[in-house]
């Protein structure tokens, strides 16, 4: 879960420096999505969810540090703007169908444990207020609605803000019902009842 978290915050945290022509990211993209696939391989036996998206990761890995590495040396400005939005476009996809597996994965791992620390309905809901309003900007943003693309845009860091902070709290709970689980295990091995 870790690893994940981390990977939303290179994913999601799109912080860039400007030098002339070229524009660098300095928390890329593609380290993100190779955390997610670390995240996604430790957790693999937790949600079938999980397995599913590997190949995505890997794929947007490969996709995002080739831009990366395109924008260090100046020749992204070279893609046509047409294959632009459609690239652009079809990576959004990837990313929503990578981020819903995860975060629907917290679910079941509350859901098939009976952990009920995890939040993890509260994390569903964020994450779809964050998308809609994600989408909401950049609509906005074509049909030059000025005002209402950067409201949207501000309601959607608000919910990013809101994510991560929700994310985090799940996987404190998610080590906190492992560390309690075991502890019963031994208890249970040392023939002691575990005191609830």
């Amino acid at each position: 879960m870790n690893k994940l978290f981390w990977g939303f915050l290179f994913l999601f945290l799109n912080i860039e420096i400007n030098l002339g022509s070229v524009q660098i990211g300095l928390l890329p993209a593609f380290v993100g999505y190779a955390l997610f696939y670390s995240g996604l391989s430790e957790l693999a036996g937790e949600s079938p969810r999980f397995e599913k998206r590997k190949p995505f990761c890997i794929a947007m890995a490969v996709y995002t540090g080739l831009l990366w590495v395109l924008a260090l040396f100046g020749l992204s400005v070279g893609i046509p703007p047409a294959l632009e939005v459609l690239l652009g476009a079809v990576s959004t996809i990837f990313s929503y169908y990578i981020s819903f597996g995860i975060v629907w994965g917290v679910g079941d791992i509350e859901t098939s444990n009976r952990y009920t620390t995890m939040n993890a309905e509260r994390l569903k809901t964020t994450w779809l207020v964050m998308v809609v309003f994600n989408a909401l900007s950049v609509l906005f943003a074509s049909l030059m609605f000025v005002v209402l693309a950067y409201a949207c845009l501000i309601a959607d860091v608000v919910a990013l803000i809101c994510f991560l902070c929700f994310f985090h709290s799940s996987q404190k709970a998610y080590f906190y019902e492992k560390e309690r689980q075991a502890h019963e295990e031994w208890m249970r091995k040392e023939g002691n009842e575990p005191h609830v």
